[in-house]
């Protein structure tokens, strides 16, 4: 009888824990003891009059292995036994890095990640996919990340459904999270959703939104004021192949209740409108506001290297003169997939997932101080495939850029750190952290992204890994 009692209170935590987030509602505003209200799983849509455009994951190197074959291992986050992966090292110490803690958040398919803070407590939220949407965790004591809420779309759907980006940014006193949806098959969710994390445990979806032409979306960014108030979300509209500008500020008819497409980019040498990823189209986009420079949008244009645009130009605007046009930063046989810059925009750093032969070099440094009519953009240095397990060569993913350092979530060879100074380049190499250490784990396994946060004046870098969940170290 005691075990029958403690079975339905653990089957009870786990249906609140886990509930489908499509299916619920809170007024705007409300208390956290507010009553939740039932809504069907409509409030989530498909756009069935344009055909899947990600049908072959592989193309990207996102593969679909890695789903079980119940898409739910939700409960293990309530016994505390998780099934996915627990093959990571955790007793390993590099140069400037010293792992912290790590939660396996039984979701086994995690993709990127953002960071936030409000007053004293620190967040992480961390996108996923087949019927997992997001994870919510509070890591205001890194060392004890507690999870917070186990999102999870309804109906068969979600297993068709991808959430490939993630970002938070706030409006006022309200939190908020961007979501970049993206299907497997047209039965799947697409487009952008915005959804209120105010009280991250009773979450509230507030829109979303795809075009008439457009609505998977591979990667989103939002840019923000100084004050961190969302302004614009760039999304990467994969059937279109290009960047389309959404305003939630109101100030051009937008809101996070209902964004308004403002402004878009179309290379004249993108892929032709349809199904498929293709060489020529828009995988990533990062915005930034360099002193002197202005606001500045960088776009990994995969096969035509990555475009720089003035970012006034498309808020509102169309299809403006790149201040850096195609062809110029890395292109053929690189694809650019991820592309920052440091706060000054004199130097930028790009990335392709997949070089990783013994000479390739994924991660690659440019010079972007210009003047460009006498001082045009040029390749500085580049960083080989670092050695994961058992010498096995890994690919690399995504990029997190300090002024002196950057950091790569580095897939199998998991958190990498080097440092780099001007016209030198690189100047430390292979400090790695955090690797799986399975030789037989497929090399797109293990860290997807990395997120940086200080907390309590000390600095912390957050791992999504792919398939094993949350991994925070310390930056010594």
């Amino acid at each position: 009888m005691l075990t029958k009692i403690i079975t339905a209170v653990l089957l009870v935590a786990l249906l609140v824990s886990a509930a489908p987030l499509d299916g619920l509602a809170m007024r705007e505003g409300g208390s956290r003891n507010a009553s939740l209200q039932r809504s069907s799983s409509s409030e989530l849509r498909a756009a069935p009059d344009k055909p899947v455009v990600a049908p072959d994951e592989e193309q990207d190197g996102h593969h679909n292995h890695h789903r079980t074959t119940d898409g739910d291992v939700s409960a293990s986050i309530i016994t505390g036994d998780a099934t996915c992966d627990e093959d990571i090292n955790r007793t390993g110490r590099a140069y400037r890095m010293q792992f912290t803690a790590a939660v396996n958040n039984g979701q086994c398919d995690n993709t990127d990640l953002d960071v936030y803070q409000v007053g004293t407590r620190s967040f992480v939220v961390q996108g996923a996919a087949y019927r997992g949407a997001y994870t919510h965790y509070e890591v205001t004591n890194p060392a004890r990340p507690v999870v917070l809420r186990r999102h999870k779309w309804a109906t068969t759907a979600a297993l068709y459904t991808r959430v490939q980006d993630i970002q938070h940014f706030r409006r006022g006193t309200r939190q908020y999270i961007a979501l970049a949806l993206e299907r497997s098959r047209t039965a799947g969710y697409c487009g952008v959703v915005i959804i209120d994390v105010t009280s991250p445990k009773y979450p509230v979806k507030k829109s979303q939104h795809f075009g008439s032409n457009w609505c998977d979306t591979h990667n989103l960014f939002v840019e923000k004021d100084g004050n961190g108030n969302g302004l614009y979300i760039y999304v990467a509209a994969n059937y279109t192949k290009d960047m389309r500008v959404l305003d939630i500020s109101g100030t051009k008819g937008g809101s996070v209740w209902k964004p308004k497409e403002i402004g878009r980019y179309r290379n004249p040498k993108a892929d032709p409108y349809g199904p498929g990823y293709g060489s020529n189209r828009v995988h990533d986009i990062h915005v930034a506001t360099h002193p002197n420079k202005g606001r500045r949008v960088y776009i990994s244009y995969w096969r035509l290297g990555v475009i720089i645009l003035n970012a006034a130009k498309v808020t509102p605007g169309v299809n403006p003169t790149p201040i850096i046009k195609e062809h110029v930063i890395d292109y053929y046989p690189f694809r650019a997939h991820h592309a920052v810059p440091n706060s000054a925009g004199t130097r930028l750093f790009i990335q392709d997932e997949f070089l990783y032969s013994r000479y390739d070099e994924p991660v690659q440094m440019w010079d972007i101080g210009g003047p460009f009519s006498t001082h045009p953009p040029h390749y500085i240095d580049g960083v080989r495939p670092n050695v994961g397990v058992n010498g096995q060569l890994t690919p690399a993913h995504t990029l997190y850029v300090m002024d002196d350092f950057i950091y790569v979530g580095w897939y199998k060879a998991g958190l990498q750190g080097y440092g780099y100074v001007g016209e030198q380049g690189f100047t430390a190499r292979q400090r790695y952290h955090q690797v799986q250490i399975e030789s037989t784990d497929n090399v797109y396994d293990g860290a997807w992204a990395v997120e940086r946060l200080v907390i309590n004046g000390v600095r912390y870098m957050f791992q999504s890994d792919q398939r094993y969940g949350l991994i925070v170290s310390k930056v010594l």
